[in-house]
């Protein structure tokens, strides 16, 4: 989910630090903020660039634009606002209203309630309550105030936004909403009221005395302190190791001293709420009611998108398969087939399919000509080298989740190998699916779990050596989630005998991924209390990083407790002060000296030679440099273009 926030320099009278306020302190804090610029000036919102991202006024939005006309100039930031961004979740909203504490809480547990797929809700209009219902048609025959309103596709906001475009001279762009819901979706609004307006001067008159902003009834501005981090990441943890049978529940004492906020922003993170609600049922009487209630409705939501998630994936390889292209499915596409018993527990967020290199292009054609089409960002993003090993695509009509088509694991230069003819040749038949459809042998599935954690994660191999190496793990900072490790501890739990552990060994040793495969299932073990063999283990371990990645990994590590103690002196933490700036190139500089300098296990691995001389070396340079100078070349040329974006013109 996203919101688009849609702001003005020229109003007479701002309010959106007290807008911006009342986000970073309710249950919305963590969601990503775009302010989106209704004009080029930058003067108003240039202290919350570390918080959110500005959508500069663009030479498009020029052209639409009418000199001097400030209603036509809104309906035009308007149109950018429903176009910006590719989440299906979104709310766009303006910049002089007060959310309320729990307004995020309360939407998802309407949403949940809606049946249909395609609506719109008003976030800030007072309604009569429909008995039993979060929320009531809208009865008026205009939208008046389009301050926060919430879109559950992208499809449906585009085409919001061709509407208002076609129709940009025919009335204002609430107006213009309203209308088209009441005639090609559903017009609603949330019971009660979510956010409030505090825009007593507009852009469109002169001032007149402030008021006192209305609140929705759960209102709370104030952020209490809980009880200790600690104890809140505890029982998150003994939650976890009750629901793999590793450990016991969390005893009703033990609960009271949980901080539910603090719980609720681990879970989200890291991905673990529909876990950590079906775990919680054994002892809901100790949890709050409220609290609960949320967790529920975003499992149930989870459940809904991951049914209709499913479906596209059964599409997609039926579409595959009837063209005789093989399709290994992977990650949690997989795992929620093959090791999950209720599909509303693991959270997805992309479709993961791998295909041999030859056949690319042949599928490219079958899926775009079935309706599938692939996803170009036209935003001026880093590009990395995504587009070296993958492409994504997207559904045409209202799908949840992207698909991302693989005929590599990651970039050729990083200090990873994977054999992907074993993988293809010991892969086997996805239960229920056509032919031609596979998933990995546990032994390369567990393995490829293990490598994509520690990839993400980036600090694992040197947090299994550190002392607090536990409250590291549970920080809610950077890439790595917990939802991951316990996919791979559940495996452990319910594949073990499945897998040959000398061939996992040896194939770990021969691809030189034992390293970044002993963190992972050292952390499984020690945190979730599931882990292989204990003569696995010790066959892994190959000892602590290089030195440049052990310092690149402190840095990172530094950065998120940094981040963490500013999270704990105000309600939400600000993007990085100048330690976490020096993480991202110093991680870079790791990442590139590792695969110009990788290890010599890794060179006789990708070489296939016993020995890693000189000459190699030599070789592997001739091969990498020119890959990662591509990479580095397209993240200059994303900056420079960030930065003409950006000037004033």
């Amino acid at each position: 989910m996203i919101i688009n926030m849609t702001t003005v320099a020229s109003r007479e009278q701002h309010y959106i630090d007290r807008t911006l306020e009342s986000l970073f302190r309710s249950d919305g804090r963590d969601i990503p903020l775009n302010l989106i610029l209704g004009s080029r000036d930058t003067s108003h919102v240039e202290r919350y660039r570390n918080v959110a991202t500005l959508v500069a006024w663009d030479g498009e939005a020029e052209s639409l634009a009418g000199r001097g006309n400030l209603r036509r100039n809104c309906t035009v930031n308007a149109i950018r606002a429903l176009r910006y961004g590719d989440d299906d979740y979104c709310l766009c909203c303006e910049d002089d209203v007060i959310f309320d504490a729990n307004w995020f809480s309360q939407l998802m547990l309407t949403v949940a309630e809606i049946d249909r797929q395609e609506y719109v809700l008003n976030l800030g209009q007072r309604c009569d309550q429909s008995p039993g219902k979060r929320y009531a048609t809208h009865t008026q025959p205009f939208l008046c105030g389009a301050q926060g309103i919430f879109y559950p596709s992208k499809r449906l906001r585009n085409a919001v936004a061709k509407y208002l475009q076609e129709n940009i001279a025919a009335s204002t762009n609430d107006h213009l909403i309203g209308k088209f819901a009441k005639r090609f979706a559903a017009l609603y609004n949330t019971t009660p009221v979510l956010v409030a307006h505090i825009g007593q001067v507009s852009c469109f008159q002169p001032s007149s005395p402030p008021a006192e902003p209305e609140r929705g009834a759960t209102s709370q501005a104030q952020r209490q302190d809980g009880p200790s981090s600690r104890v809140t990441s505890e029982i998150v943890v003994a939650l976890l190791r009750a629901a793999l049978g590793t450990g016991p529940l969390p005893d009703a004492t033990r609960l009271a001293e949980c901080d539910w906020a603090r719980f609720a922003l681990l879970a989200r993170h890291h991905g673990l709420v529909p876990i950590l609600y079906r775990a919680l049922q054994g002892r809901a009487a100790s949890v709050p009611a409220e609290w609960l209630q949320i967790f529920k409705a975003e499992y149930v939501t989870n459940a809904f998108h991951n049914t209709l998630a499913q479906a596209s994936v059964d599409e997609i390889v039926a579409i595959l398969s009837s063209e005789r292209i093989p399709v290994i499915v992977m990650k949690g596409a997989a795992l929620l087939r093959t090791l999950y018993d209720d599909q509303g527990l693991r959270i997805l967020s992309d479709v993961d399919l791998l295909v041999d290199e030859r056949d690319v292009e042949r599928a490219d054609t079958q899926l775009q000509a079935r309706g599938v089409t692939r996803f170009v960002s036209d935003q001026a993003e880093q590009p990395g080298s995504r587009i070296r090993y993958s492409r994504v695509y997207c559904w045409q009509q209202p799908r949840t989740l992207p698909v991302e088509l693989h005929w590599r694991l990651f970039e050729r230069y990083w200090p990873y190998v994977f054999d992907l003819g074993a993988v293809r040749a010991q892969a086997r038949p996805l239960p229920g699916m056509p032919p031609n459809v596979l998933v990995m042998a546990p032994e390369h599935e567990l393995a490829h779990l293990c490598v994509h954690l520690e990839r993400h994660a980036v600090t694992y191999r040197s947090l299994v050596s550190r002392k607090n190496w536990w409250e590291l793990l549970l920080l809610p900072h950077g890439d790595g989630r917990l939802a991951w490790l316990y996919d791979i501890a559940l495996y452990l739990q319910r594949r073990s005998e499945l897998i040959d552990w000398d061939r996992f060994v040896d194939t770990a040793r021969r691809w030189a991924i034992d390293d970044g495969v002993y963190a992972t299932l050292e952390l499984s073990r020690r945190a979730l209390g599931a882990g292989p063999p204990p003569e696995v283990l010790q066959a892994l371990n190959r000892g602590r990083p290089r030195l440049v990645e052990r310092i690149a990994h402190s840095v990172v590590l530094a950065s998120y407790r940094a981040n963490e103690t500013q999270r704990n002196a105000s309600a939400r933490i600000p993007r990085p002060d100048w330690l976490m700036r020096l993480s991202g190139p110093i991680q870079r500089f790791a990442h590139t000296w590792i695969s110009v300098f990788p290890s010599s296990a890794y060179l006789r691995a990708r070489y296939a030679t016993p020995n890693a001389g000189l000459w190699l070396r030599g070789t592997h340079l001739r091969e990498v440099v020119p890959e990662l100078w591509a990479e580095t070349r397209d993240r200059l040329r994303s900056a420079a273009a960030l930065r003409t974006d950006r000037r004033p013109r």
